[in-house]
This record gives structure tokens, C-alpha cells and sequence, in this order.
């Protein structure tokens, strides 16, 4: 389906997809209101709407609203999966984090977007895997006396401290560390990017959640790990650089957990499952939740507390005590 603001380009798209561009009639009234009416059923389907927001932006941009306002009541009972939701948010975000990177615009609309504005499946979340406090101390100590300690052993260690984004800590350079003030910067994020039609790995200068950079204390455990990633390749931009200009990548990273792990005889666990255990485990030793939701880089408390749904866990009992007596 098309708006008015370029349905040319439209047509292109669909002779290009092997289909049709979608009936839909689209008018102003008298006082310049815009009327929009879908001519065809839309139920069930997945629709893709073409109106680029070009000069004139505010009627191109009033217009595309509305259509999206219309195709909403149409499939108002319709539920999608979380996964369907993220996906479509993955593709939103990915085009205006271009934007961005063009230096078209400054900030990523689709961060703010909740999940619940569309109405979701019950979705069963217990397969959603989480470190734990005894796991990483196995792996830990695994690590640890292994006979050389290489970029990947040391990023895996600094990665069990660390309750970051993946693309945040492995973005991290030298300047983002600060050895005296025992602190680290976050401030920017690697990303995958298509240039010249190929699928990079930028560094995209800019977070995810929001545009302010966050200051984390550093352990005594992550200082000691970085002290010895310094001593392999402080002279490099990045922290866990390996080879080239870029730092490692985050399959590698995942391959070498997964060995590490099947090395001891433990589950293996994404990157991203030591970022939900960590919340989960700050929620239950009861820490507040804003300075969670600060160190994780979430814009609001939403997604920190879906990080804990799993995690059932009610007031200790000496909580219950100082709350209530």
C-alpha cells in the first residue's frame, strides 16, 4: 500500500516484489482533512505501507499516521507474537539508526517505542535463559588458570562482570576507561550496517537507549582483567581488539563461550543471558531499580522489569521486617 508522497516509488517496489500495490483511497475533505479508506481486506495479512516523509514533511507525515491509524482498526483483534514485534522494531530501528549515522537525524525514534502498544500472545518466557551467580563463578575460575590468557579468555572474564549490551562492551576503547577514577564510559555501540551492499560491523558513536553516556564504577575484579588486556593490546583504539581495526566479533565470542563451557561440563549461555541474570540477580538482592535500569541503558523501567518477569521472587523476610516489623 502507498500514500501520495510517492507512490511511483511504490510501484517500483512491488513490480520489483512481483506484486501490486494495495487499493486504498485517499482524498482530502473541504477543510483539508485527510480521509483514508482501505479498499480491500487486510485481515490477517502483513502490510507494508510506502509513504516517505519528503517535502511537504508535515501533510506526508499527518498522511502516514492515518494510514497507519486505519490499517490498526482493521486488524484491531489481531495479537502478534514478541518476537514479531521485536523483529518489526529490529527493521524500524535499523533504518533510522542509518539516518542517524548519515547524520540525517540526531535521535532513534523507535527506542521509545513499547512493546505493549500492540496487543501480544501470551507468550511462554521460561525458555528464556539466564546466568547465575554459581554458573559464572565456574566459568570464572575456568578461565582463570587457563596456562595463557588470550583477548577472547579476557573479554569472556570481563563479560561475567558486566551487565552491558553486548555491542556496548565490546565497543568499548582505551579513552572509555578510566584507571584512576576506577570508572568506564559508555557512550557508544558497534552495530551491523549494509555498505556499498555489503553487511559490516560500524561503530556507531551513539547508545541505543538514549543519547547520554553513563559513567559504571568498575570492580576490582574487572580493573585487574582490564590491567591485563592492556598489557596484550593497550597500544589498539579498542579494548578487545584481536585482529584488525575492529574489535572481536560477538559469534566468535559465543564460539568460545560455548567450548569454554562444554571444557567444564556446563550449559552454554549467550552473551546476552549474562545481561539477564545480572538484572535479575540485582532484583533479587532488592538494589532499585532505577540505578538497574541506568547501568543496564534502558531508556524506562519497561524492559528492565521484562528482563525479571522470570524471576517470581518476593520481599526477604528480614525486608518484611524492616518494612512492616
Amino acid at each position: 500500500f502507498a500514500g501520495r508522497s510517492n507512490p511511483k516509488l511504490a510501484q517500483q517496489i512491488a513490480d520489483y516484489l512481483g506484486t501490486t500495490v494495495g487499493p486504498m483511497t485517499i482524498k482530502n475533505f473541504a477543510d483539508g482533512e485527510i480521509y483514508v479508506q482501505v479498499d480491500e481486506s487486510v485481515r490477517g495479512d502483513d502490510v507494508f505501507i510506502v509513504q516517505p516523509v519528503c517535502n511537504p514533511v508535515n501533510e506526508n507525515l499527518m498522511e502516514l499516521l492515518i494510514i497507519i491509524d486505519a490499517f490498526k482498526r482493521l486488524t484491531a483483534s489481531r495479537k502478534y507474537n514478541a518476537r514479531q514485534i521485536d523483529q518489526a522494531k529490529s527493521v524500524l530501528k535499523q533504518t533510522f539508526d542509518y539516518a542517524i549515522w548519515q547524520k540525517i537525524i540526531t535521535v532513534n525514534p523507535v527506542i521509545s517505542l513499547p512493546n505493549n502498544m500492540c496487543p501480544k500472545k501470551a507468550r511462554n518466557i521460561s525458555k528464556k535463559k539466564a546466568t547465575s551467580k554459581d554458573w559464572r563463578l565456574k566459568l570464572e575460575k575456568h578461565l582463570k588458570a587457563l596456562p595463557e590468557q588470550t583477548v577472547y579468555s579476557l573479554a569472556i572474564r570481563f563479560w561475567l562482570t558486566s551487565m552491558q549490551r553486548v555491542g556496548e562492551w565490546l565497543a568499548i576503547t582505551w579513552n572509555d576507561v578510566d584507571f584512576e577514577k576506577e570508572t568506564l564510559t559508555i557512550k557508544h555501540s558497534l552495530s551491523k550496517r549494509e555498505v556499498d551492499g555489503k553487511l559490516v560491523v560500524v561503530d556507531d558513536e551513539h547508545l541505543k537507549a538514549d543519547e547520554v553516556a553513563r559513567e559504571i564504577p568498575l570492580t576490582d575484579k574487572a580493573l585487574s582483567i582490564l590491567k591485563e588486556l592492556y598489557l596484550i593490546n593497550g597500544q589498539k583504539k579498542y579494548v578487545f581488539n584481536s585482529k584488525g581495526k575492529l574489535p572481536i566479533s560477538t559469534n566468535r565470542v559465543n564460539g568460545h563461550i560455548k567450548a569454554y563451557c562444554e571444557d567444564i561440563g556446563i550449559e552454554p549461555m549467550s552473551t546476552h543471558a549474562q545481561r539477564r541474570g545480572a538484572i535479575q540477580e540485582a532484583y533479587s538482592m532488592q538494589m532499585v531499580e532505577d540505578q538497574i535500569r541506568v547501568t543496564a541503558g534502558h531508556a524506562d523501567s519497561t524492559m528492565t522489569r521484562y528482563y525479571n518477569k522470570q524471576n517470581n521472587r518476593t520481599l526477604s523476610k528480614s525486608s518484611l521486617e524492616a518494612l512492616l516489623g
